[in-house]
């Protein structure tokens, strides 16, 4: 099976997965991995969730899972594969080839955008148009985007706390171990103003309960220090959620607070206001 064959299995959280020319390429918004068809000793569906697991030693991840968007898509991509793994040849010498993609635009992510943003502007026009015109307008409109406005706000303050609370809760249930810098790339950021035009990607690496070997990737500003070795914690369930460093007490206690006084209330709030927008029309009938 060569590129007479080509097969695309689209992903969620911004994940696929190709299959083209004798490789597997998974890919996700930053990084492409070429598998080839030799490293895969097999492959499993559950329900739409894809995964590839390869032979030991083979590669510094031990397999890689695309959750399907399609259940026939996801069958068709591992009918596809796993003939082409009964009938491969030998062990190939080496690693899974990893890039960093180029940096850009998605047009998936801007068209989902747009018509997310198309119909949260035609909501008040709807609701508008049941109020029947009049000063009952005013009210529809003003009260769906202010509501909608606080809303956001108090989401996002959860979303960042709940963010918290997971890497405290990965950093003091993981595993800790000590990884050591294997790359350092300097790279231009497309439609950034300096300093922020820069940016410089470093990769980790260190090796799980299984022996196996990971690569924890990040970014930071070029004028941070860089460190040939950090401390990191992996969930042993999971060793791609990894967190680097111990969460202070401080940030723990800002989180709580932002969620008491910031988030709940802020998202209420906001709520009740985009409450009041919805049932404005049918209450002044």
């Amino acid at each position: 099976m060569g590129n007479s064959q080509e097969l695309v299995l689209r992903g969620r959280g911004g994940v696929s997965a190709g299959w083209s020319d004798g490789a597997v390429l998974v890919r996700d918004r930053f990084v492409e991995h070429r598998i080839p068809v030799q490293l895969i000793e097999r492959v499993e569906l559950r329900g739409r969730r894809v995964r590839l697991v390869l032979r030991a030693g083979g590669a510094s991840e031990s397999d890689y899972l695309v959750r399907a968007r399609s259940g026939p898509a996801a069958t068709e991509f591992v009918r596809a594969v796993r003939a082409a793994v009964e009938t491969a040849g030998p062990v190939a010498e080496g690693a899974v080839r990893t890039v960093w993609r180029p940096a850009g635009p998605g047009r998936p992510a801007r068209s989902r955008a747009g018509r997310l943003l198309a119909l949260f502007l035609l909501c008040p026009v709807g609701l508008s148009i049941a109020a029947g015109g009049g000063a009952g307008v005013g009210q529809v409109v003003v009260g769906w985007f202010c509501g909608s406005l606080v809303t956001g706000f108090g989401v996002a303050v959860l979303y960042g706390a709940r963010a918290e609370w997971r890497n405290r809760r990965l950093y003091l249930r993981g595993i800790p171990v000590t990884a050591e810098l294997t790359e350092q790339e300097l790279v231009d950021i497309p439609d950034q103003e300096p300093p922020h035009h820069r940016r410089c990607r470093l990769a980790y690496e260190f090796t799980d309960l299984q022996g196996v070997r990971r690569t924890y990737r990040t970014e930071r500003s070029p004028s941070d220090a860089v460190r040939a070795e950090v401390e990191l914690s992996y969930d042993p369930a999971d060793p791609r959620l990894v967190v680097q460093g111990a969460p202070t007490v401080w940030t723990t206690v800002g989180a709580v607070l932002a969620v008491l006084l910031l988030g709940l209330p802020v998202t209420a709030a906001g709520l009740g206001l985009v409450g009041v927008a919805v049932a404005a029309p049918f209450v002044s009938l």
